[in-house]
């Protein structure tokens, strides 16, 4: 094989740019581009047409995978998920291949229609990629991958969504949760109240009784296989549908709700970001970012890293990525010039524990030392379970020990600042390192 350490993929973007899903760059997807994106340029692989395309730096041009040119050096190479991104590359398209000729066939919409099709056939089935992968003849990663490029979703996602409508019209129809969860699939009972309530947005045995106060919130976005609508309730997604308008998409979500249901639809939202489950943030209309979650909103978050990722999903959702690793720079550089408040700075936690119940565990070794507990020793305040205490850290190194190197906020000298400036560039790395390849695509 090859090597392929000189390529760079540039400008990913998903085929859905109005919903983002938590497909984070691990190490097997970045062999994936290394290995099999070239692997599929070396052999002119037309499955892989539509997928995605690579340019050549000596040239100057972009081609699809199977374009028949001579095959270009390794190193030259750059790969684009689209033609806009190449062209903004400066790179034009081949006249060769006509990387910018619309098809009438494509193969990797091809591909995830009969997968769909093959899932729908066999409700029954395990949604597995290695039982996907036999059925189809394709490996359980390049079917995977290819699926999720072109809907956004994984094949287990798609076949759950569907034993999930299945299950909703037998409830709807008012069988039993026992006759409804296995009509529709499910091999027992725990495999459904696993993951019901995030589902369904209510236990099914609420949903088959006509529960009712329910908000839904929905995005509709453009894929190669037509219009997709994603909607959610504030525990997670509980509707996956393809269609050709919104408004047939609409009308389907509402008829697949229960008769008599008060649900609140609240609304269409031009972009989501699905993190994980019953973590997710929407954009309204007017630009106002709507979070749930507590991954996305962690009160164990200072208060300048909360604004931070808020800033980033905004322009995330806006679909003004590039924008996020400059606002890391700026945000970088007021925490080396000292130019946020403390408040932002600070954390505060609340005392769970009496000072005295604290010390007990902690000589007992039943717990470890806590930053908010030594400085209400050291204070010789009267602390109570339920007081809340915001400080600082302070000292030299991104690796302190924080109980030792912390001050009281409100102990804190404007004119005598001494925040520790890595500790907190360190905390600012880690979390745009921890979404920055999940949204900047």
């Amino acid at each position: 094989m090859a090597t392929a350490q000189a390529f760079t993929m540039l400008d990913v973007r998903s085929t859905m740019p109005n919903i983002i899903s938590n497909d984070i760059l691990n190490n097997q997807e970045q062999e994936f581009w290394q290995t099999s994106y070239w692997d599929a340029v070396a052999v002119r692989d037309r499955r892989m047409d539509g997928l995605f395309l690579y340019a050549v730096r000596t040239t100057g041009v972009y081609c699809k995978p199977s374009c028949p040119s001579r095959r270009p050096r390794p190193e030259n190479v750059v790969f684009f998920r689209t033609r806009e991104a190449a062209r903004r590359a400066g790179f034009r398209a081949c006249k060769r291949c006509k990387p910018d000729a619309t098809s009438t066939s494509n193969p990797n919409t091809d591909l995830v229609a009969k997968v769909c099709r093959y899932i729908d056939a066999h409700p029954d089935g395990p949604a597995t990629l290695e039982a996907l992968s036999r059925a189809i003849g394709l490996s359980p990663f390049h079917l995977q991958r290819t699926f999720k490029a072109v809907t956004g979703i994984t094949p287990r996602a798609y076949a759950d969504s569907r034993r999930l409508q299945a299950l909703k019209a037998g409830l709807r129809d008012g069988h039993s949760v026992t006759r409804s969860l296995y009509d529709a699939g499910y091999g027992s009972s725990s495999r459904l109240y696993e993951g019901a309530s995030s589902k369904l947005g209510m236990t099914p045995a609420r949903y088959g009784k006509q529960g009712s106060g329910v908000a839904i919130r929905y995005t509709i976005a453009k894929t190669p296989i037509g219009r997709m609508l994603l909607a959610a309730t504030g525990k997670g997604v509980c509707s996956v549908q393809f269609g050709d308008s919104d408004e047939t998409l609409e009308s389907e979500l509402q008829a697949a709700l229960p008769r008599g249901l008060d649900v609140e639809i609240d609304g269409q939202f031009p972009a989501m970001f699905s993190y994980k489950m019953k973590n997710y943030a929407l954009l309204d209309s007017d630009g106002k970012l709507h979070v749930t979650g507590s991954a996305l909103r962690s009160r164990g978050l200072e208060k300048f890293q909360r604004r931070f990722l808020e800033e980033m999903l905004t322009l995330a959702l806006k679909g003004e990525a590039k924008q996020v690793p400059q606002l890391y720079e700026d945000y970088c550089q007021k925490i080396e010039r000292a130019q946020f408040p403390i408040e932002m700075l600070a954390k505060t936690e609340t005392l769970q524990d009496t000072l005295d119940a604290y010390q007990q565990k902690i000589a007992k070794s039943a717990r470890n030392r806590s930053a908010v507990y030594e400085l209400a020793l050291k204070s010789g305040r009267t602390y109570q379970p339920g007081d809340q205490i915001s400080y600082y850290v302070t000292g030299d190194g991104k690796r302190v020990s924080v109980y030792d190197n912390c001050k009281l906020a409100t102990d804190f000298n404007p004119a005598r600042r001494d925040e520790n400036i890595d500790y907190y560039l360190d905390k600012l790395k880690s979390l745009y390192k921890k979404f920055a390849p999940i949204l900047v695509t």
